[in-house]
């Protein structure tokens, strides 16, 4: 998920935030909050309807039913953009090419950002992966917006540590990595704490 965001009066630059509904994206938000901008609107890309979930190299798109609800909880707008989940260009950096997944993306948020001219940026919740940063940055490069990825390279404990003591209270609903597995389901982050610490230091996450 994407979300909008507009710097509040003290502010002179206006931003796009972009949110894909995981921890990561949601904690990045709280750090461009904290950094008094204003949320106007999110954007999500979705799979087709009648599916759960797509196989993404950049979307995760697991529990995107309840992105309806966060919208109206949060009280703004929403828009979404049926994605193709295809990966037509692998490269680490990305060149524009029709039909890959990227390319949802750009329609979705040139679409938000012609509904509201004001915004200067998109946040990005990557910690690691190059490849979706990259990704992101190209879209926000021909849109001229600028991406702000808050989390980007922090050691992983370190990280851990402020999205608890924010009291960001994540729920895992789907495991796909080494060293997780379905007993893991249903957990919350701060459950999951003294695990994944474990899995740091044998390098797995």
């Amino acid at each position: 998920m994407y979300l909008i965001i507009t710097p509040a009066c003290k502010r002179s630059n206006g931003y796009k935030l972009s949110l894909n509904g995981g921890k990561d994206s949601c904690f990045n938000l709280i750090q461009c909050a904290s950094q008094r901008n204003d949320i106007v609107a999110l954007a999500n890309v979705c799979p087709p309807n009648g599916l759960d979930e797509m196989d993404s190299q950049m979307f995760q798109t697991v529990g995107h039913e309840i992105v309806e609800l966060l919208a109206e909880a949060m009280e703004l707008p929403l828009y979404r953009k049926v994605s193709t989940a295809l990966a037509l260009s692998s490269e680490i950096f990305y060149n524009p090419t029709e039909g890959d997944e990227v390319e949802d993306l750009f329609h979705l948020l040139s679409e938000v950002k012609r509904q509201h001219p004001e915004i200067e940026g998109v946040s990005v919740g990557a910690v690691l992966s190059t490849y979706q940063k990259n990704r992101v940055e190209n879209v926000c490069t021909r849109l001229k917006l600028v991406p702000l990825a808050f989390l980007w390279q922090k050691n992983e404990t370190d990280l851990l540590n402020e999205m608890l003591l924010s009291g960001l209270n994540a729920v895992v609903i789907k495991v796909a990595a080494l060293g997780l597995n379905p007993s893991h389901l249903g957990m919350t982050l701060k459950e999951l704490q003294p695990h994944l610490l474990e899995m740091v230091l044998i390098n797995y996450i």
